[in-house]
This record gives structure tokens, sequence and C-alpha cells, in this order.
């Protein structure tokens, strides 16, 4: 989770650093200025999907951690109440009264 932020941040400081050097490299009507420019946003464009991804990624993992807690907890009630039933029926199946 943290990484994204991280992830994100950077893309944001890629994007502002490489328009600030397109400007300090060459003119507004150069083709080059267009090209760094185009080639930051495209950076800061795959870097939030990276981003994006990950915590997307971490959040299944963290639920489908969470759902297998859950179902194992569930199977652990579930043979506990089996087996207190068995002791129930046991303690009445005793030795029978004449």
């Amino acid at each position: 989770m943290r990484t994204s932020n991280f992830i994100k941040v950077f893309a944001h400081i890629l994007l502002a650093i490489g328009i600030v050097l397109a400007f300090y490299f060459f003119s507004p009507g150069k083709l080059g200025f267009w090209l760094m420019v185009l080639g930051s946003l495209v950076c800061w464009f795959v870097l939030r999907l990276l981003a994006i991804v990950g915590q997307l990624i971490f959040e299944i993992r963290h639920d489908f951690g969470r759902m297998l807690a859950n179902l194992e907890r569930s199977g652990h009630y579930s043979n506990a109440l089996q087996q207190e039933i068995r002791d129930l029926l046991d303690d009445n199946k005793g030795p029978a009264k004449a």
C-alpha cells in the first residue's frame, strides 16, 4: 500500500521534472519540447497504472486472506458443534434403564 503511494508521488515528480527540463532545453515551438512533454506524460501514465494495479493486487490478496481465515474459523466452529452433538448423543445412549 505504501509502495503504491510512493509510486504515485514519484510519477508526479517525474512529470514535473520532465516538463521543467523540456522548458529548460527546448523552446515550446520545437518538436523536441513536445516529445519530452509527451514522454513524461507517458511515464506518468505508466507509473500511475502500475500503482493502481499494485494497490488492487494488495487489496485482493488482503481480502482473500480474510476470506480464508473466515472459512477456517467456520470449519473449526462446525467441527466443534459436531463433536458437541456426538457427546450429547453418547451421553443419552448410556446404560439402558430397565
